[in-house]
């Protein structure tokens, strides 16, 4: 059996256990707040989130959320920041003890109030490479392609600007301070993950008390985040964005400005 055909058959196993979970057991998973350690990685999309976060629980006894496997945990976020639902509204979470869900960064607040020990990592990179990331990404080449990508589009965050790179600037902001409103969140630089990657790691993973394999680590942490067919650059280090044509001097400027003493702070002026 070829492994995308297993992988299927076993995400829909688990979907249909999920579900049988939550239907014979509901009062176990209508107690809140939740007191099981649960484990998290979020920070602004293309921040390096998702190599960081395989690397720590990518092998592992841990059951393992990543958010494009389980497109509902976009609408539970939006949902709660807009103040339109709470985190006891989708206990399926539960299920799950690891999570790397980026955009859970804004309702970082409303999560401590249901999951109180939830130890959470928070991946944080110079907004200029986030935007030529959000490039390579969706593999574009042009301000109008940039501002039709999802992240750009969005409006659950209720930003009002028009201009596609101040909203995605808007948006690395609103992430870097909505996480500040709460203690015990352990951030770490992309940037200083690209100069010790495992010893990055380890330091995580001291932090989420969690075991992990080194070797695993060595072998996993240089390769590309995701499925070469989604994207098939190599990973990028600091200052890829002056390496991306379509983004202007104007541009930068603008993110810049928006980001403003944020970059002071963690070492990006």
């Amino acid at each position: 059996m070829n492994q995308p055909l297993l992988t299927r058959i076993q995400r829909k196993a688990w979907r249909i256990a999920d579900r049988t979970r939550l239907r014979l057991f509901p009062s176990r998973f209508s107690q809140w707040p939740c007191l099981e350690r649960k484990r998290l990685v979020v920070g602004c999309e293309s921040s390096g989130t998702t190599i960081i976060a395989k690397s720590l629980f990518g092998k592992g006894r841990l059951r393992f959320l990543i958010e494009g496997q389980q497109s509902w945990v976009w609408d539970a976020r939006s949902r709660i920041f807009q103040g339109l639902a709470s985190f006891e509204d989708y206990p399926h979470l539960r299920l799950f003890d690891t999570w790397k869900v980026p955009g859970f960064a804004p309702v970082l607040p409303q999560l401590r109030t249901s999951y109180p020990n939830c130890a959470t990592v928070y991946v944080v990179r110079n907004p200029r490479d986030v935007v030529a990331s959000a490039f390579r990404t969706f593999q574009i080449t042009s301000r109008d392609e940039f501002s039709k990508i999802p992240w750009v589009q969005a409006n659950w965050l209720g930003i009002k600007e028009m201009d596609p790179f101040a909203r995605l600037a808007m948006r690395w902001r609103i992430y870097l301070e909505q996480s500040a409103k709460v203690d015990r969140v352990h951030y770490v630089r992309y940037e200083d993950f690209c100069d010790n990657k495992v010893e990055t790691i380890r330091h995580l993973a001291e932090f989420l008390d969690l075991k992990i394999d080194l070797g695993f680590v060595r072998s996993i942490c240089n390769q590309q985040a995701s499925n070469r067919s989604a994207r098939s650059y190599p990973p990028q280090g600091p200052n890829s964005w002056q390496s991306v044509p379509a983004i202007s001097a104007a541009d930068i400027e603008k993110v810049e400005q928006i980001c403003g003493p944020h970059l002071a702070a963690w070492g990006y002026e």
